[in-house]
């Protein structure tokens, strides 16, 4: 399960179905955490941000292991070496 999860990347309403698919397949009941990044995800949305090019990785992590919670990087567009100009978490 965790090969499976941990290889889940790409546009954020496939990852989380990704996600979703594999915890019911092995009986994992995530589904207060799902509900709680969709939400995210929709007021992400809804404030303007387009997430058309956003990809969602089950992988990604920062360096810095303080975070508990959602963490992100924003990378220059047009950038092969997906130049980081922000990042951060909860």
């Amino acid at each position: 399960m965790i090969d499976y999860y941990l290889a889940v990347s790409g546009p954020p309403k496939e990852a989380i179905e990704r996600v979703a698919m594999i915890a019911k397949g092995v009986g994992v009941d995530l589904g207060l955490a799902l509900d709680a990044i969709v939400r995210r995800f929709e007021r992400l949305a809804e404030s303007g941000v387009d997430l058309g090019s956003a990809v969602f990785a089950t992988e990604f992590g920062r360096d810095l292991e303080y975070y508990s919670g959602l963490v992100f990087q924003i990378e220059a567009g047009g950038s092969q070496n997906g130049e980081q100009i922000a990042g951060g978490g909860r």
